[in-house]
């Protein structure tokens, strides 16, 4: 007999039934055996994530440094492949921006990107000031928080169920090392804050560092807070560097 490609082969015996007690259509069997193999191919892919990861413990080095009092005695100019961070968010904060464009043109290799979680309500004015000193933008992607904490801004009454990452790259224009969605699902038990007050999640992190970086690269964090960034980096085989205005 010949099956058509893409229709699961029928299974002798009792066909499966819905809640309703009503057996399903040709379509309906279809689109839960190719749902089936999306699930398959999905935690085949998380298998293999996790095979090359290390768990990382012990001091990270982070160096009680203000991004702008990074010199080159710290982190030699185009040395790093990826800086990855996560910055305050604030209006006084939006000149901080500034400062990381500068950080990251001095220190990234030709090509190198710079990843830096942001958020909604100044989006515009901080892409404003990275590309005015000489980044490029290169799109966005967003962090998702299924089922999981969401945090308020109070000024426009929004629940944030998820967070953006604003691409940005030095000269020349190059594409990352794989593809990759513009949306990240972060797992419910990704909110975790017990190191620090605006600690991120260590997954979505992992997941950029995989995409924009290859083992051996160097992955740089001027906003280091408890080392997220760099717990990411040295758990996939990569370099880490990390500076945080607070010492503690």
């Amino acid at each position: 007999m010949i099956t058509k490609i893409g229709r699961p082969k029928r299974k002798r015996g009792r066909p499966p039934l819905r809640k309703d007690g009503k057996p399903f259509t040709g379509y309906e069997r279809l689109k839960r055996h190719r749902d089936n193999e999306k699930a398959d191919i999905k935690a085949q892919k998380q298998a293999e994530r996790e095979t090359k990861r290390v768990e990382v413990t012990g001091p990270l080095g982070i160096l009680p440094l203000a991004i702008a009092n990074v010199s080159d005695a710290e982190l030699a100019s185009g040395s790093v492949d990826a800086v990855i961070t996560d910055p305050p968010y604030a209006l006084l904060d939006v000149p901080l921006y500034g400062e990381l464009a500068r950080f990251a043109l001095r220190v990234l290799k030709p090509g190198g990107w710079c990843l830096t979680m942001v958020g909604d309500l100044y989006l515009g004015r901080i892409i404003g000031v990275m590309t005015t000193l000489g980044l490029i933008e290169r799109g966005l992607i967003t962090v998702t928080f299924p089922g999981g904490h969401h945090s308020r801004i109070r000024t426009t009454k929004t629940f944030q169920a998820a967070k953006s990452i604003l691409l940005m790259q030095k000269p020349p224009i190059r594409p990352p090392p794989l593809w990759g969605p513009n949306l990240i699902a972060v797992a419910k038990n990704g909110h975790d804050k017990s190191l620090h007050p605006w600690q991120q999640s260590q997954e979505a992190f992992e997941r950029l560092v995989e995409r924009f970086t290859v083992p051996g690269d160097i992955v740089a964090d001027p906003f280091a807070g408890s080392g997220t960034t760099l717990r990411a980096a040295q758990a996939l085989g990569r370099l880490a560097w990390g500076a945080d205005v607070d010492a503690h």
